[in-house]
Order: C-alpha cells, then structure tokens, then sequence
C-alpha cells in the first residue's frame, strides 16, 4: 500500500520547542506521517526541503501546511488551515500527493469534502494546552462529527490533547478514526499534550 494509506498518525511540527527536526523524524515509528507548521520560520523553505528529502528516504508521508506553493516546490503534500478552505480548493496536480484540511465543525467537515480534501484533522478532541481554555469535543461528540466525515467519504484524523491514554477514549471510534496528530506525545515533556 501506498504511504498514505498506511499512515496513522501525524507529527505536527513545533520547532520553537522542538528545534533537533532531523533526530525528531528519525526518531519517529513507521506510519507516522510529518506536517510542517511553523509558519513564521525565516527559513521555512530549507527545512521544508530537508524534511522532504528525509520523510521520502523514510517512506514517510510529509505535508506542508498553509503554503501550496512550498508543497508543491518541495514534492510534498499540502494542508490546508481551516481559515484557508474556503479559497483552496485542491486542483487536478494537487490530487496527485497526501492533502488533509484542518477542520473544526460541521461546516467546515462538509467545506473540506466540498473542496476535494480527503482527509481531515478534527480538533480539538481534548482539552490541549495549546489552546489553553478552549472548550474541546470529548469523545462522544468528537466521535459523532467524525462519523458524519467519515460517512462522506473522508479519513479522520483527531487533534487537541491526543495522546496514547486520549487515543484509546476513542477507541469506540477507530471504524472511522484513522488515527491522530500531534505534538508533544511523540517528543513527550512532562505536563504537556497537544
């Protein structure tokens, strides 16, 4: 199978904290697939290309989020930002490479699906810190919304406070959770889930 249908879990890139991205990915298990967040970074487009370079000599998937055009540069895979689904749909060549859309309600579930994505990071599942006192999901009504993705034909992914002991609260769910991002449980500190 391709690597995008063995991937089960996302790590979601913070190199203010996380700064050693090459003993990160190397790090990683097999099925764990990389999203390049760190928007601001000056050198945004050199780590893109060695984390490109890197993930394809792992057999691993990698996206780059927010920057089409940096994905695209970099043959990787893009996700889109909720606040972008509306202007991005993915185009015939996107379709080629992984897309997933960062999704937080109904509305934007269907948007996804309505823009060509075929997959989405629903969030928040749990309370992450984050996003400090932001209200999360939980489980019951997590798991509901990504049936109704599911049902339309969308891999779930979820995101907010995701952790081994978060993951197995959904484990009622896996038919149509295909499994999680993250940050910090694949770079554990103490006190800290994301």
């Amino acid at each position: 199978a391709a690597p995008w249908q063995t991937t089960q879990h996302f790590r979601m890139t913070d190199l203010v904290r996380f700064p050693d991205w090459r003993a990160d990915l190397c790090a990683l298990a097999p099925g764990v697939g990389v999203i390049l967040r760190d928007y601001p970074h000056p050198n945004r487009a050199a780590i893109a290309r060695g984390m490109a370079q890197l993930c394809k000599a792992q057999g691993r998937v990698f996206l780059v989020a927010g920057d089409a055009r940096l994905a695209a540069q970099v043959k990787a895979g893009f996700h889109c930002p909720s606040y972008l689904l509306a202007r991005r749909r993915l185009q015939g060549s996107d379709g080629l490479r992984p897309a997933t859309a960062a999704v937080h309600n109904r509305r934007e579930i269907f948007q996804a699906a309505k823009s060509g994505y075929p997959a989405v990071l629903l969030s928040p599942a749990f309370q992450t810190t984050s996003h400090p006192g932001a209200a999360a999901w939980g489980p019951v009504r997590f798991l509901g919304l990504a049936r109704e993705a599911a049902n339309i034909g969308l891999r779930v992914y979820a995101l907010g406070g995701m952790n081994g002991p978060n993951w197995r609260r959904l484990s009622g769910g896996h038919d149509v959770v295909s499994g999680f991002a993250a940050i910090s449980h694949f770079h554990p500190i103490p006190g800290h889930t994301h």
